[in-house]
């Protein structure tokens, strides 16, 4: 089977997001889209929200059979994988590649407006 994890924040899921994960479906059997909490960003949604919102959009894509499945992670992105890995860096890679895990890395569309929770002028949470 292949597995992808798409980790991130999805506050607020965009089209961009529902982009990367339509066209994953293409690459991968399963994809769990792991709903992180970013503790220097202000939520507009709880991370409940943002499940129950990626379930239902979920419902409105070509998957193509892929299997979609969405986890709340309440703390960083731990549990996934054979080793923990709080962020992915390059230099990590080469550790990663001795575990056997592979690195698929998926951008925007060009047609996809950039979207950034960041710039939409919500004051950081302190």
């Amino acid at each position: 089977m292949r597995r992808a994890i798409y980790p991130g924040s999805f506050d607020p899921v965009t089209n961009g997001h529902l982009d990367i994960i339509e066209r994953g479906c293409k690459l991968f059997d399963e994809i769990i889209i792991a709903v992180l909490v970013n503790p220097e960003k202000r939520a507009l949604f709880t991370v409940e929200e943002r499940r129950e919102i990626l379930e239902e959009v979920l419902t409105q894509i070509e998957s193509g059979g892929c299997r979609l499945r969405v986890q709340l992670r309440l703390a960083p992105l731990f549990g996934f994988g054979a080793r923990p890995f709080l962020r992915l860096t390059l230099a990590r890679v080469g550790d990663a590649l001795l575990l056997g895990l592979v690195f698929v890395f998926l951008t925007l569309q060009s047609d996809q407006p950039r979207v950034f929770s960041r710039l939409c002028g919500l004051p950081r949470q302190r």
